[in-house]
């Protein structure tokens, strides 16, 4: 659950590419809300203010970002946009699971526990090394042109819902560079482990109001 940095470098890489910042009509289906699975437990949370459900081509960017982790099933991804409809490639969200975690429950408190210990821990995941270039490897190959990874992730407190996580990413390529800050709520709803994360492009965001929103979301999913 905690392999998420590649991840926030790819949809950097999107953004960097051009293919996200467009205008697109919001969901017409069911604008406000998302319907998920986690094996086989449905699951439902209401579409964050302000974010709207990807169409059209940013449907294609998401769908292509989510096949380029092998490591977790992506959920749910939402953009940042306004009443128009417009998309912002700059604010996005992600809902994902670990495909080692489809099929198993776990209590939410000893859940949280455990995830707070690994993140705690002298050997806490890091971005370097494997993950990085296999990073990069999969950021070059969706923009055309070689990437480069930087940035940090570590351990931003638990409390009675999440084990927060979050960082920094920047993504150098032929086509500029891209800064961005990303934090991440790790839970569970119906015994079921996912995690929100919630990123941000644009000048100076701040961590604290990524971390309460990631932490707002992640409360807001349900059981159907």
């Amino acid at each position: 659950m905690v392999r998420v940095f590649g991840q926030v470098a790819l949809f950097a890489g999107f953004a960097l590419h051009g293919a996200v910042a467009m205008a697109q009509p919001v969901d017409s289906a069911d604008p406000a809300r998302h319907d998920f699975s986690i094996g086989t437990q449905n699951l439902t949370l209401p579409v964050p203010a302000g974010y709207c459900k990807p169409s059209g081509l940013s449907a294609e960017v998401a769908r292509q970002t989510a096949l380029a982790d092998e490591q977790n099933i992506t959920l749910a991804t939402f953009y940042r946009c306004n009443q128009a409809g417009t998309i912002s490639a700059e604010e996005y969200v992600l809902i994902k699971v670990p495909k080692m975690f489809m099929s198993v429950e776990r209590e939410k408190q000893s859940a949280l526990a455990a995830l707070s210990e690994v993140m705690t821990a002298p050997n806490a995941p890091k971005f370097d090394g494997p993950a990085q270039r296999e990073a990069e490897k999969g950021i070059s190959k969706v923009i055309g042109s070689e990437a480069k990874i930087g940035g940090q992730m570590g351990y931003m407190g638990t409390d009675a819902d999440c084990v927060y996580i979050g960082g920094t990413v920047t993504v150098s390529a032929a086509q500029g560079s891209v800064n961005g800050a990303w934090t991440g709520c790790m839970t569970v709803a119906a015994k079921r482990m996912f995690a929100v994360y919630v990123y941000d492009f644009r000048a100076k965001p701040a961590f604290e109001d990524l971390k309460t929103k990631a932490g707002l979301i992640a409360a807001s999913v349900r059981a159907l």
